[in-house]
């Protein structure tokens, strides 16, 4: 009796895969270990380069959000740097009114160029309002040339 249940415990354990690595082709009675099949070779092979891709993924991720960081970096550079100028312009503009206004005070200009003066200023200053937050290079730049002009014309004032 002794003997037979040895051999059911030692035949339970023989059906036992020795090496852990592939269930389904490492049993004892029902295939070939998975290291002389090369299926544990190839799962670990497959798993590397699916890694490798993961990594790759991760870099091309990781550089463009830094790009995407230096485009917004860029971004706010620009935004403050339009907003200096439109200070800047501010300061102008009111200098002219000033302008304007010593001129009118004084009374010896033709009024009809003083009025024009006045109301391309004016029309200056509701577009800068326009502006107030969302000014691209480019239309400060459009604003500093009218001003420029609207400058030259009351140079001879």
């Amino acid at each position: 009796m002794r003997r037979l249940l040895v051999c059911g415990v030692l035949l339970g354990l023989s059906a036992c895969s020795a090496q852990q690595c592939d269930p389904s082709q490492a049993g004892f009675l029902s295939g070939i270990g998975c290291e002389a099949s090369g299926s544990f070779a190839t799962r670990n092979q497959n798993q590397q380069s699916e890694l490798a891709q993961q990594n790759a993924a991760a870099l091309q991720s990781r550089a463009q959000a830094q790009n995407e960081g230096a485009r917004a970096s860029q971004a706010l550079l620009t935004r403050d740097q339009a907003r200096r100028r439109l200070g800047a312009f501010d300061q102008q503009t009111a200098q002219l009114r000033a302008r304007l206004n010593a001129a009118r005070a004084h009374g010896s200009l033709d009024q009809v160029r003083l009025s024009d003066a006045q109301a391309e200023l004016d029309a200056l200053q509701r577009q800068r309002a326009g502006l107030q937050g969302s000014a691209t290079e480019e239309q400060v730049r459009e604003l500093d040339a009218q001003r420029r002009r609207l400058t030259d014309q009351l140079s001879g004032i």
